[in-house]
């Protein structure tokens, strides 16, 4: 398959006729994990995937004339499924898979914010870091070229876990200094929080590869698998719902992406934003 949709995960979710946000049992587009099985689920094999037969048994039900509004919306909330698509009218679109994950949503406005912020909020708290001397670090050490540099980090932020206020090209040249900043203080070997964020950095590294080989794909999934599973236990959740998020879990669909549409530095947002 080569034809493919790219786009931030509300907009594609509405287009490939899935409800726009997570608050469903099974928020994934890819397969049909529940919201409370993703703490456990840490590689694409173990997953359940959706099919273009399953989902066209999925949106049968959801569309069954002579239900109920309430009983729709119920049906909706256990598969996800809200409408067809209109892209569904092409033969060989399969809205199951052709609905691609972006790199840049998924990674720099997602993934990365996620867990500096958490990583920040633990040395803090920890006291094994001076924020102030990061700080003044960051506004030292020159990004590559393409990238901007990242503004000083918030401490407010960091403490109530909010999302960091930085754009996508700040966030890239954020995580990509990171390392050397943060060197003075903690390393991948004695720093449990540094380490998993390391193992991020060698996943984006990977992920904006040119080409792979099978045997960088089952790397890829080995390092995905361990990520997610040592960030459940890093960061755990502690009021009702899961540590892994919906983009955190869309990791491990991104090696058979990769198997069917190729490397997805090709179909990434940033050209257009």
């Amino acid at each position: 398959m080569k034809v493919n949709f790219v786009g931030h995960k509300p907009a594609s979710n509405w287009v490939a006729g899935f409800k726009e946000s997570a608050s469903t049992k099974k928020p994934c587009r890819f397969c049909y994990i529940e919201n409370t099985d993703m703490e456990n689920v840490h590689h694409g094999i173990d997953c359940s995937m959706r099919s273009k037969e399953s989902h066209t048994k999925d949106l049968e039900d959801v569309l069954k004339t002579g239900i109920t509004k309430q009983c729709r919306r119920n049906l909706s909330m256990k598969t996800g499924v809200v409408v067809e698509s209109i892209f569904s009218q092409l033969s060989y679109f399969d809205v199951t898979k052709c609905f691609v994950s972006d790199n840049m949503h998924l990674l720099d406005e997602g993934i990365e914010n996620l867990e500096v912020r958490k990583m920040f909020n633990k040395l803090l708290t920890n006291e094994m870091v001076d924020f102030d001397k990061i700080n003044a670090k960051l506004s030292n050490v020159i990004p590559q070229r393409e990238f901007t540099r990242p503004p000083p980090l918030r401490k407010d932020e960091i403490l109530a876990l909010t999302k960091l206020s930085m754009s996508t090209s700040e966030m890239a040249a954020l995580i990509s200094i990171l390392p050397l900043v943060l060197s003075e203080y903690v390393s991948s070997t004695d720093n449990a929080y540094f380490a998993n964020f390391f193992l991020l950095l060698e996943i984006v590294s990977s992920l904006q590869c040119y080409s792979f080989a099978e045997k960088d794909l089952l790397e890829l999934e080995m390092k995905i698998k361990i990520h997610n599973s040592t960030f459940v236990s890093l960061y755990p959740k502690e009021d009702s719902g899961s540590a892994i998020t919906p983009k955190l879990h869309a990791l491990l669909h991104m090696t058979e992406q990769i198997r069917m549409f190729g490397p997805p530095r090709y179909s990434v947002c940033y050209r257009y934003e």
